[in-house]
């Protein structure tokens, strides 16, 4: 029939057309929240350092490379400290022994690029710096003691010296918090700044007096160094219950801040339960002075609430804004907490009565859950797919990435987990609108 092999030309064009912009069209792209496919396996990688329980503390990257740092300890018998390496992509380095450790909690990096490492052993703090800095610094032993934590500022410190970390513990149920720095001029020695006045800071709300410092960090504010401690202070009987969150900051030369909170310290009370227990285990400043804290309110973790709470410049009680998670209506804990422009990402455990899973959530300004991010602002993550007890302990951003280390436990089997997650979401750049009245949610 006339027509007939126009027709059919015209048929074959538009297959070819079709096929052509089939090729062209852009890949399936995957969603926020979901596993980074390029990072591990799957985007994940388990560490097994050795017979019995794999306890992460600390999740850092190396400057640099990239390279993930994970902290914590191997117990088998005893405890040793050990510091796993990645590179930026989750494929394993080196996962060795620290000797002199039971645990490691921190990993830092000065501005000359040298590391350290801040842990414990018994009841003594031990401070482990590069090998130009001599053997390992030891404090203590002490009494009522509590695990340190570390962080690096930027100050540039007296000429002589070359700059080490901030270094806090609990010790007799008050945070004690130091600064170092390496003499090399008059003693070639690692010792305490001698400019650092170096607080002691209590909370003395009730008779035990058994204030827990949790974390550290260290930023500027209007060019001065500051250092925001948080964790919990205790009122009433020893024991879990009967706890606040608590944060103090400490200005450029080691004492109080006077122009934060109440002479430098706040305490406040969430209560999600009756228990009156609430403990915050992470905390992260941003450059404009707003804190976050994150943590849990409840008698247990098994049946306690995340909690996250923002603390403005001033920390003043009036302005704090907390809200409290029990996702997927599951008893929920926080154990770390970063901050990207105006988003907040959490970390840490969810309990469904049967087993734990590794959770992390994305968080608005208004301390809402991101719909953008997962499913409705939250993911849960099974690490390891067949061990019933994974909980997650820490967080770094990857540049912009969640990147969550945590542990994977059974009866007979403990391992590092180190997991990424995509968060591709463009942020605004900082709080502002934000309210600065007392504001309380509870979130789904």
């Amino acid at each position: 029939m006339p027509g007939s092999r126009k027709s059919s030309a015209m048929s074959r064009w538009l297959v070819i057309a079709l096929a052509a912009l089939a090729a062209l069209a852009p890949l399936p792209s995957r969603a926020d929240g979901e596993l980074a496919p390029g990072f591990g396996t799957g985007g994940r990688t388990l560490v097994d350092t050795g017979f019995g329980q794999d306890f992460p503390l600390g999740l850092d990257l190396t400057p640099g490379d990239g390279h993930l740092v994970v902290t914590g300890y191997n117990l088998f018998i005893t405890f040793q400290g050990v510091r796993t390496e990645l590179d930026a992509d989750g494929a394993l380095v080196t996962s060795t022994v620290v000797p002199g450790t039971d645990a490691v909690w921190d990993a830092v990096w000065n501005d000359q690029g040298d590391g350290f490492l801040g842990g414990w052993q018994g009841t003594s703090v031990v401070l482990t710096g590069p090998p130009a800095w001599g053997p390992q610094w030891v404090l203590g032993p002490f009494t009522g003691f509590d695990v340190p934590r570390l962080a690096m500022g930027a100050r540039e410190p007296p000429f002589g010296y070359v700059r080490g970390p901030y270094a806090g513990w609990t010790v007799a149920g008050n945070w004690l918090i130091v600064r170092t720095v390496f003499d090399f001029v008059n003693w070639n020695d690692w010792v305490f700044d001698p400019d650092w006045l170096g607080p002691t800071i209590g909370f003395d709300l009730g008779e035990d007096n058994r204030d827990v410092l949790a974390d550290l960090a260290v930023f500027e504010l209007g060019g001065a160094e500051r250092v925001v401690v948080a964790g919990w202070a205790r009122s009433g009987a020893i024991g879990p219950s009967d706890s606040e969150f608590a944060v103090a900051r400490i200005d450029a030369i080691g004492q109080l801040d006077a122009t934060f909170g109440d002479l430098g310290r706040l305490s406040f009370a969430v209560n999600f339960d009756s228990s009156g227990r609430d403990e915050p285990r992470a905390v992260a400043v941003r450059p404009d002075g707003w804190i976050a804290l994150a943590g849990f309110s409840g008698a247990s973790e098994n049946v306690s609430a995340g909690v996250v709470a923002l603390v403005p410049p001033d920390g003043a009680l009036a302005g704090v804004e907390t809200a409290t998670f029990r996702l997927g209506g599951h008893p929920t804990s926080f154990r770390d907490v970063s901050l990207i422009g105006d988003r907040i990402f959490v970390t840490g455990r969810i309990w469904d009565g049967t087993e734990s899973d590794i959770v992390v959530a994305r968080l608005r300004r208004d301390l809402t859950l991101d719909p953008e991010f997962a499913t409705g602002g939250w993911v849960r993550v099974d690490a390891s797919g067949t061990h019933e007890n994974d909980q997650a302990l820490t967080l770094v951003l990857q540049n912009g990435l969640p990147v969550v280390a945590g542990e994977v436990a059974s009866a007979n089997f403990g391992a590092f987990a180190v997991v990424r997650l995509i968060s591709a979401l463009l942020f605004s750049d900082g709080f502002e609108g934000g309210t600065t009245a007392l504001w309380t949610a509870t979130n789904p």
